[in-house]
């Protein structure tokens, strides 16, 4: 089981970005739902590709272009949750 999964829900400027990132540990990983998945359309994410992870519909309703080569695509709600239980905690990110 992963520790944390920290959600963020509009873009960020990069302070904040720098304050989420630093507190993400190993085995933390980044969610990108609503406003956010704008993010994925920036050269590469702020962590490992295998930590971050966006909501497809999302980006789809907002007509981001897929696929992302830095993040994970989850293609659904229900994804969404499974991602939510394989992690110990969550935090939302509002700033």
């Amino acid at each position: 089981m992963k520790n944390c999964l920290h959600i963020v829900n509009k873009p960020l400027p990069q302070e904040h970005w720098q304050v989420v990132i630093n507190a993400m540990g190993s085995q933390d990983s980044l969610l990108l739902i609503e406003d956010a998945v704008y993010l994925i359309a920036q050269p590469a994410s702020p962590v490992a590709e295998e930590q971050a992870y966006f909501l497809q519909t999302d980006a789809q309703s907002r007509g981001v272009m897929l696929p992302s080569p830095s993040y994970q695509a989850l293609r659904n709600h229900r994804a969404m949750v499974e991602l939510v239980l394989q992690h110990q905690t969550n935090l939302t990110w509002t700033f």
